[in-house]
């Protein structure tokens, strides 16, 4: 089992973040680094400021990672992090309806694309990073911060990338021309797919193939004269979007084949791991399965769809409950 890298272009999927209350709770675990924590608060014991137990909700992927990180926190500042994993598909709405009851915890880890319910529904508290804002990644603080206001402290980004079978094609594609010549090649000696992406048959995966759209000039809203996104300017029924839409008509069930919407998220992990298709759009968290099947994992760049400069999907984060002994902020518009 080999998994090797190809290149430094990767997409985001998540930037996973910490929000925190209480101090920022040491600069939310010094963002999972459990080191100078008491030092980023100008206190050595926090326990001595307020409470000396705060909560976190967390999903079982994470958990054993903060395992030994709140230990060291708890060494540094006398303050105890109690750990409570939750179901990734349910917290999010189990964090809006416990906040305003006092039931809810005082942290919460999660990627960033929960942010906007989340101030809508006046659960989460604003945090300031400081000094630390340099030490994070530009594009990581910019999804957790709404209207002005930055709302976690981000500890990790995810990438989107091409999983390829190196026994099936042992060389990177740079267009999605070349994938799918190389998948049709790999079909014809004996591979079930030329290329794997999981589809929801009635909403198709606009997600994955944000990259590709961004490719051909295509963001989904234009930006402001700060450069952030403005809402009042959608692109995707510009020309460059016609053409983008011309793509997938070209690449669907009724042409070359890649993207079909049968093939369910699950069925394309499934599938890449028996070995049935050189290709599979996804992420780091499908990784290990892969490897656990024998697959010899190559991860490369995304291909383009053009020339234009390609965009992350996305970049998730978590955030902070509000404080408990506060009352929930009233909803806000999302930008």
């Amino acid at each position: 089992m080999k998994v090797h890298t190809t290149g430094t272009t990767a997409f985001g999927r998540r930037t996973f973040a910490l929000g925190a209350v209480s101090v920022t709770a040491a600069l939310v675990l010094s963002a999972c680094g459990g080191s100078d924590a008491a030092e980023s608060t100008g206190s050595t014991d926090l326990a001595s400021a307020g409470a000396t137990t705060l909560t976190m909700w967390v999903d079982a992927e994470r958990s054993p990672a903060l395992t030994d990180v709140t230990a060291r926190f708890k060494e540094d500042t006398g303050i105890e992090i109690k750990l409570v994993t939750k179901d990734f598909e349910q917290v999010s709405d189990d964090f809006i309806t416990q906040v305003p009851t006092g039931k809810g915890p005082d942290l919460i880890v999660g990627p960033h694309d929960w942010l906007g319910k989340f101030v809508q529904n006046g659960v989460v508290a604003p945090i300031e990073l400081g000094d630390k804002a340099a030490g994070f990644s530009e594009s990581a603080v910019t999804a957790m911060t709404y209207e002005g206001s930055t709302y976690g402290v981000p500890y990790s980004i995810e990438n989107i990338g091409l999983l390829r079978n190196a026994d099936l094609v042992p060389e990177p594609a740079a267009t999605m021309d070349e994938v799918i010549a190389n998948g049709t090649e790999a079909v014809a000696n004996g591979a079930e797919f030329p290329f794997l992406v999981g589809m929801d048959p009635k909403q198709g995966d606009p997600y994955h193939l944000y990259p590709f759209q961004t490719s051909m000039g295509v963001p989904v809203f234009g930006t402001d004269e700060t450069g952030s996104y403005d809402a009042s300017k959608l692109e995707l029924g510009n020309e460059n979007g016609a053409a983008f839409a011309a793509k997938l008509k070209e690449w669907g069930e009724g042409g070359a084949g890649l993207l079909n919407s049968n093939i369910s998220a699950d069925i394309a992990k499934e599938k890449f791991n028996a070995g049935a298709s050189p290709y599979f759009l996804t992420g780091p968290w499908n990784v290990p399965l892969a490897q656990d099947a024998g697959i010899n994992v190559v991860v490369d760049p995304l291909p383009t769809a053009a020339r234009s400069p390609r965009s992350p999907s996305s970049v998730s984060t978590a955030s902070s409950s509000a404080p408990r002994a506060r009352t929930p902020w009233p909803p806000r518009s999302s930008r």
